[in-house]
């Protein structure tokens, strides 16, 4: 049964591979480059294990033909051909090749840095584990690869990237499920890294032909491979319940998030008449044994999902420090996960935005905040900044 599985998944992951294809990777041809190093070796064939045709000097001019992925140029030297590796030639030590179909990897050995730039003089964002999913983007001939790791970009040196998957099959599969989210994507790898073929809505049906050890699954939709992230399948057919049994019920409350959905039916798919806004008070006439409330709302009615209403009134906050929240200290270096970053006056969303911060901007982090907040130095500036927008190793 096993094999059988695993053939499963190879096959998949073939098509999957075959999908990306292989990385393309070019650079301009022609170019003029200068020798940095005397006695580089200009060699038969592109590695260290052709023999030298020629020993150049440092200020040696030389034609680039082509360069590969390995970082080897191909040049011209007085009409013959030779190879030299990138790295010895000023203008070409540091070209950037760009994946044109950026392929899926996995960190070989604990250790690996993160960083911000494609150089050990930059900050870490994080140390990565061993079998971190990652996807490459970029590689350079210093050595360095511009990588995607849960959607974070960054740098890590490619001597310790291996290509491919790093997960394998559980026992576990061959099974009909379905979708129990709006919006779940259908990706071309197992992790969240990886490009999304299709969002799916809520109900849709699925195969799951694989369960694997990361959590994810590669399942079957009418026909076609993909990967989806197993907290958003249910096991089993897809029974909308279109009639749920309803309960009297009175009382008060108020909508305690913003966006919540007022629907015309206790259902995820019935229309929505309006995202309300958080605190509106609301009048609750009746609930549902699957978790829906019936509530009028300046005397209309609708549905909400009860997880969204709270008994009792809204006293909305002000703003302020709240004594209540606690912190700790931190005293770690830390990076800027995405762009936009607001830095506040003190750790509340109501409190002003002095600064909004790109990501990659290196931080220092001080202290930690019982709201999620984090007290932060910015070249030396104080701040502060909610910790989803942080990194910390």
């Amino acid at each position: 049964m096993r094999k059988k599985l695993f053939r499963s998944f190879s096959s998949v992951v073939l098509v999957v591979v075959l999908l990306l294809s292989v990385a393309s990777i070019s650079a301009s041809a022609d170019m003029t480059a200068t020798v940095i190093y005397d006695n580089t070796p200009a060699r038969e064939g592109p590695g260290n294990n052709y023999k030298p045709l020629y020993y150049l000097n440092t200020g040696k001019s030389v034609t680039v033909v082509s360069m590969d992925s390995a970082g080897w140029c191909k040049v011209k030297i007085g009409g013959n051909t030779a190879y030299i590796h990138c790295w010895y030639l000023e203008q070409a030590k540091n070209t950037v090749y760009t994946v044109s179909d950026p392929y899926p990897a996995y960190i070989k050995s604990d250790g690996a840095a993160l960083r911000v730039a494609p150089n050990e003089a930059y900050p870490a964002v994080t140390t990565l584990k061993k079998g971190q999913v990652l996807l490459v983007t970029e590689e350079h001939t210093s050595g360095w690869c511009g990588v995607l790791v849960n959607g974070v970009p960054g740098y890590v040196f490619g001597s310790y990237i291996n290509r491919g998957y790093n997960v394998t099959p559980t026992s576990s599969g061959n099974y009909d499920a379905y979708v129990n989210t709006n919006g779940t994507n259908v990706r071309i790898g197992p992790d969240q890294s990886f490009a999304s073929l299709a969002s799916l809505p809520y109900g849709t049906a699925v195969h799951v032909d694989q369960v694997l050890t990361n959590g994810w699954c590669i399942v079957t939709i009418n026909g076609l491979p993909g990967f989806i992230n197993g907290s958003y399948l249910n096991n089993g057919q897809f029974i909308d319940t279109v009639a749920p049994t309803i309960v009297a019920a009175s009382g008060t409350g108020y909508i305690n998030t913003s966006g919540a959905e007022f629907r015309v039916a206790p259902n995820t798919q019935a229309p929505s008449m309006v995202a309300l806004p958080k605190g509106i008070a609301v009048q609750i006439t009746e609930k549902t044994t699957n978790g829906w409330v019936h509530i009028t709302i300046n005397g209309v009615p609708g549905w909400v999902y009860g997880a969204y209403i709270n008994d009792g009134t809204y006293t909305p906050e002000t703003p302020g420090f709240d004594p209540t929240v606690t912190k700790s200290a931190v005293n770690s270096a830390g990076v800027i996960s995405a762009n936009g970053a607001a830095v506040r006056t003190y750790p509340s969303s109501l409190a002003p935005t002095v600064a909004t911060l790109p990501a990659g901007m290196p931080v220092q982090v001080v202290d930690s905040y019982s709201n999620g907040f984090y007290s932060v130095l910015i070249n030396g500036l104080p701040g502060f900044v909610y910790g989803s927008y942080l990194l910390i190793p």
